[in-house]
């Protein structure tokens, strides 16, 4: 049975034209929530306001696109659902790691600026991904309303914000991997070491055709022929001129495994001969 009992509450709710109430709340590990629930229930039940539920910020997030929930600071520290574009030329699946697009700032913070490249999510373009040159402060290269030419940066997934780059140095050139595609395991390479690591050292490769270059990696049971290598660094440096074959090319995930030892039947100074 309904009570019969004034409540101060009810010509509130009834004046200011309220129909139901949904509540954010906070987490549900916050120590406030089993004070907060009961009271908002108290208040329901004495007054004529339905209400309808409960949201958490981050659900309300999901529900909401504004530039204050949802773009405001990249999505993947905040922890809201970033905003879809109005419009998306250009499906998730479309966009390519690396691949180049042409987009528009439609936002400028002090960690980055939001741009909209067409697709189904705008990106984020990181204060440290603008220039080569040191940034200080955002708006000394970028205006909200200005095109820009940007990268998707390594590490995108479909379905998630994809973080951008204006640095076209840091771009990878795309590699020509048909240019090292069929080259028989027997034959030899010229290589440059690019780098050194604990598991083995990547090889710059220069193809057949002379002009295609790639990185490769040799790993460090491929070094040596002549004796068990237990430091890479003993064996290889950094920008000495090697030789080397093709043990296999990866060219939908840009991989080559390369090899310095000789194959069965061949001598180990093949190397040198070639």
């Amino acid at each position: 049975q309904a009570s019969t009992h004034s409540s101060p509450f009810q010509p509130r709710w009834r004046d200011s034209g309220v129909h139901a109430m949904v509540v954010v709340m906070p987490g549900r590990r916050s120590r406030s929530w089993p004070i907060l629930t009961g009271l908002l229930l108290a208040v329901a039940l004495q007054s004529s306001v339905p209400l309808v539920g409960f949201l958490s910020p981050t659900a309300l997030g999901s529900r909401l696109c504004t530039r204050s929930i949802g773009q405001r600071r990249s999505p993947s520290r905040s922890g809201a659902a970033p905003c879809r574009t109005s419009r998306s030329a250009l499906a998730d699946r479309d966009l390519k790691v690396f691949g180049k697009y042409k987009g528009t700032v439609t936002e400028i913070v002090p960690e980055g600026a939001f741009v909209d490249i067409g697709a189904d999510m705008q990106g984020f373009l990181p204060i440290l991904q603008i220039s080569d040159r040191r940034v200080r402060d955002v708006r000394d290269f970028l205006k909200e309303g200005q095109e820009v030419q940007v990268w998707i940066n390594r590490g995108y997934r479909e379905g998630a914000e994809p973080q951008l780059t204006m640095r076209a140095s840091k771009v990878p050139v795309p590699v020509n991997w048909s240019a090292f595609e069929g080259i028989p395991p027997e034959q030899w390479l010229s290589g440059q070491v690019a780098a050194v690591l604990d598991y083995g050292a990547f090889v710059k490769v220069t193809a057949p055709d002379g002009k295609s270059k790639a990185n490769g990696i040799v790993h460090i049971s491929q070094l040596s022929a002549r004796e068990f290598v237990k430091d890479v660094f003993a064996v290889v440096e950094a920008g000495e001129m090697v030789k080397v074959r093709i043990l296999n090319v990866d060219a939908e995930n840009d991989r080559m495994s390369l090899s310095m030892l000789p194959i069965e039947g061949q001598s180990s100074n093949m190397e040198e001969e070639n």
